[in-house]
């Protein structure tokens, strides 16, 4: 009885912590597409991919991911972007430009 109930538990959290990951993971997709449309760049195969994580206290502790994606700022070459996110909430984005890195501060925003 208790091995089924810390199963049932243990299933139960697994299943939570995916369907938190891909809540995250659509929040990062549409917020990549907007910055890339908002500045007229082409983003590049329409996926990201998860580059880090790590644990930050800023004020409260979270877990803070780092995905990449690509895009082309003229269609002849291809650039990285990243997007930070603690918790559910995005924090910046990077674009590694020709002409340098663009930082752009989301500033804890929540996207539905």
């Amino acid at each position: 009885m208790f091995n089924g109930l810390l199963l049932l538990v243990l299933v139960g959290a697994l299943l939570g912590l995916w369907q938190w990951s891909v809540k995250g993971r659509e929040q990062v997709l549409a917020i990549s597409r907007e910055v890339c449309r908002d500045l007229h760049m082409q983003r590049l195969d329409d996926s990201v991919a998860l580059n880090g994580m790590r644990l930050v206290r800023s004020p409260h502790w979270a877990l803070e991911r780092r995905y990449e994606f690509e895009f082309s700022a003229d269609g002849a070459d291809r650039c990285k972007g990243q997007v930070f996110q603690s918790g559910l909430s995005l924090q910046r984005v990077r674009l590694e430009m020709p002409s340098g890195p663009l930082i752009i501060e989301v500033g804890g925003r929540r996207r539905s």
